[in-house]
């Protein structure tokens, strides 16, 4: 018995069970609205095509005869008659497709946040790849920078012998001349 409960405890805590239960109360409400906005706008507009009143109560009457009681919102037919209720069918299938049709542009949007949300991340992976890539380009120049530098630095502290002057040179010349004439 404790198996049976673990199991449905671990049933009932997964996420898509919540989500259903979300999505079915929700779907109660907005089943609630389109009623209503079926009912309470579409139908009366769509009922002046039909000589005015609820298209609802539109009935034919293949046997028998039939009359809409409004105080009990039902049809009285006599015994035994068979009516064909076209209207409260039309009516449904009105509801179905305005159902359909809003759930299409609610995909229809959903589609097109989530394309747009795609497109905003490979748009924030190609600048943040344009920035490593940029930042790797200013790393090596100033690392080629700091190289300069260095050897600069490096040249002033151990500054290259400074060549003789022509008269050095001379001078420095005439001195071996006299000592190897001397040794001689």
């Amino acid at each position: 018995m404790r198996k049976f409960f673990r199991d449905f405890k671990q049933f009932i805590q997964r996420g898509n069970i919540v989500d259903m239960a979300v999505g079915v109360i929700i779907g109660g409400a907005f089943g609630k609205i389109v009623n209503s906005f079926v009912a309470d706008i579409l139908m009366p507009v769509i009922s002046l095509a039909f000589g005015g009143g609820d298209i609802s109560d539109r009935a034919i009457a293949l046997r028998g005869t039939y009359e809409w009681d409004a105080a009990a919102n039902a049809f009285v037919a006599s015994e035994g008659a068979i009516l064909f209720r076209w209207g409260s069918f039309a009516q449904a299938v009105i509801n179905f497709l305005i159902i359909a049709f809003v759930l299409f542009l609610i995909i229809k949007a959903l589609m097109a946040l989530k394309q747009g949300q795609d497109k905003g991340k490979e748009k924030a992976l190609k600048r943040a790849q344009k920035k490593k890539a940029a930042g790797k380009e200013l790393l090596h120049y100033e690392e080629e920078l700091i190289a300069e530098e260095e050897a600069r630095l490096e040249a002033l502290a151990n500054p290259a012998p400074v060549p003789p002057t022509t008269n050095e040179l001379l001078a420095d010349i005439k001195k071996l001349l006299e000592e190897q004439a001397a040794k001689k």
